[in-house]
């Protein structure tokens, strides 16, 4: 309705334009039923991706690049299990999502404050145990081979240098990694 969308009506126009070639393919549309599939999948899996007090979210919910260095366009948040009294996930110590809504990769993501967390906030006494990686899920239904051929996660061998933790998360996606409990 005019009352909603005139004042985005020079935005729209060029879209309303090219309606044909716009317009999604049925290849398009099973792609992006797959992705859904995909991501309800991975919602699915964990306690944690459905918490049920303002408490609950807040206690174990941290969300970072915000502030005056932000990367605009970048959202990451952080899903903590690690209280092992009150742990309500099986699998997952820790949940990290990442969604890039921009055009580009964004390469070697490393706020101090997201790598003192991820360190920080690990159980784990293994050094060699995967401080993140890939949500078993990921790539399951949709296999987007390219998209998570992109994604990296960097570390150093020193368990206790929290400086050491990079990554590269691809352009136009949602990336959610796990710290998988042992």
């Amino acid at each position: 309705p005019r009352s909603k969308n005139e004042g985005r009506y020079d935005l729209i126009r060029p879209f309303l334009a090219n309606v044909d070639e716009n317009k999604p393919s049925k290849e398009d549309i099973l792609a992006q039923t797959d992705y859904f599939c995909e991501l309800m999948s991975i919602r699915s899996s964990s306690k944690l991706f459905a918490l049920e007090t303002f408490k609950d979210v807040q206690n174990r919910v941290s969300f970072f690049n915000r502030g005056n260095n932000q990367i605009p366009g970048l959202l990451v948040y952080v899903i903590d299990d690690g209280l092992e009294k009150q742990k309500i996930c099986e699998n997952f110590e820790r949940i990290v999502v990442c969604i890039n809504a921009t055009s580009r990769d964004i390469e070697n993501y490393a706020e101090k404050a997201f790598q003192r967390h991820v360190r920080n906030s690990s159980t784990s006494t293994n050094a060699s145990s995967k401080i993140l990686e890939l949500h078993p899920a990921q790539g399951a239904i949709c296999n987007d081979a390219e998209t998570l051929s992109r994604v990296k996660i960097s570390r150093g061998d020193d368990i206790n240098d929290v400086d050491d933790i990079f990554l590269t998360i691809p352009a136009l996606s949602t990336i959610v990694l796990v710290k998988k409990r042992y």
